[in-house]
């Protein structure tokens, strides 16, 4: 009975070991993936030069502004009515808000539609000012949960800094079907992003004169 009893004490003494192994061991953590958004027309190495520039003008453009909840790194989907969640291993480098900024930026200094295109009034008197804000920028999946759209909402205005009035306002309100998911979401941001960048150059043309 006694070695039994011993085997018994041995038994319950090494799986409490294994047990408490198996807590105390290192967990691995699933990664964080972070994405940015980019306008696919901007990857052309020929610089133009811009000498002259379509328009004398000094445009200053100013950081976008994001809505609540879209001002931070999350990116949200919505899988059904009055919901919004956000991919819990997959986010922004930076918020949306600065990505879109940046690539604004990039895309009117290579239109040449300015003579100069600034982000700080402290850098040149501009003629223009150029205030956006970033509505929504979302994935909206349908309840099978096997097709889904981007969708982007940006609101532009375009400001005239010497009559100190708004020249005109720019809506951008647009879907663009994706895969399911954050890569698919990236993707159709980026194509989304793309778009407005191009129709915001048009715009900016017709307006800023």
């Amino acid at each position: 009975m006694k070695k039994c009893s011993k085997q018994l004490v041995w038994l319950i003494a090494t799986l409490g070991m294994v047990g408490c192994g198996s807590i105390l061991s290192p967990q691995s953590q699933r990664q964080i993936k972070t994405y940015e958004i980019v306008d696919n027309s901007l990857h052309d190495d020929n610089i133009p030069s811009c000498i002259p520039p379509k328009d004398n003008a000094i445009l200053y453009v100013s950081p976008v502004r994001a809505s609540v909840p879209y001002e931070t790194y999350k990116m949200y989907y919505t899988a059904e009515s009055y919901s919004l969640n956000n991919y819990a291993y997959s986010q922004w480098i930076v918020p949306a808000g600065e990505l879109i900024h940046q690539n604004i930026i990039k895309k009117l200094v290579l239109s040449c539609s300015f003579k100069n295109v600034v982000t700080s009034t402290a850098i040149a008197n501009a003629n223009y000012r150029l205030v956006t804000n970033l509505v929504s920028i979302r994935q909206e999946i349908n309840p099978a949960n096997n097709t889904a759209n981007a969708h982007v909402i940006l609101s532009t205005e375009l400001i005239d800094l010497e009559k100190n009035t708004i020249v005109a306002t720019f809506v951008f309100d647009e879907k663009q079907p994706t895969d399911v998911g954050p890569t698919g979401y990236v993707t159709g941001v980026s194509q989304l992003i793309t778009k407005y960048d191009d129709q915001l150059v048009n715009w900016l043309q017709q307006n800023a004169k």
